[in-house]
């Protein structure tokens, strides 16, 4: 059964399947490919807005940051003389060990510092070697001090032993080191 159809009819006919199949065509490849682009396109947006939420609270930290920098540098600068930076250092561990209750039985600059510091161009290092008597929780106090100390404290070694075989006290030897930059000329 053949269909008859005019010229006309046969113009609207195919126009209506070109529609129909620009139609389809649009709808399962053209924005199909949208949907996905649109979904990894989102999925980037997501991550780039976490990286500038990270990259903002780092900046939030800047003036923070840069203030405790200037601080440490500021504490950490001296033109005092050798004897009178050895000496300050000494009085400070001093200090800390006393507020700790740690007992000094020696407070010695190392011996090959003994007669200089170690000078580069930047900054002097000092390093002094203590002999100590506490429990555990002043040696803790001690070093939670140090750690925080608004000057730049490192412990290098540290050898602790019991004071007796069945006693709570302990003894030792600390080896602490600081730096102090000197002024730019």
């Amino acid at each position: 059964m053949a269909l008859h159809l005019s010229k006309r009819e046969k113009i609207i006919f195919c126009l209506t399947v070109l529609v129909a199949a620009a139609y389809l065509l649009w709808i399962f490849v053209i924005e199909a490919r949208f949907i996905k682009k649109g979904a990894s396109l989102k999925a980037e947006i997501s991550r780039k807005e976490e990286n500038l939420k990270r990259s903002l609270g780092i900046i939030d930290q800047r003036s923070g940051l840069e203030q405790e920098f200037r601080l440490f540098q500021e504490r950490a600068k001296s033109e005092v003389s050798a004897e009178k930076q050895i000496s300050t250092f000494h009085s400070e561990l001093q200090f800390m060990a006393k507020a700790a209750e740690v007992t000094i039985s020696s407070l010695d600059p190392l011996a090959e510092e003994r007669s200089r510091p170690k000078d580069d161009d930047f900054y002097r290092k000092l390093s002094a070697e203590m002999k100590i008597e506490c429990n555990l929780t002043a040696l803790s106090k001690f070093l939670y001090g140090i750690q925080t100390s608004s000057r730049i404290l490192d412990v290098r070694n540290m050898e602790i032993s019991p004071k007796l075989r069945s006693s709570q006290d302990l003894r030792g030897k600390i080896l602490i080191s600081t730096i102090i930059l000197k002024e730019a000329k």
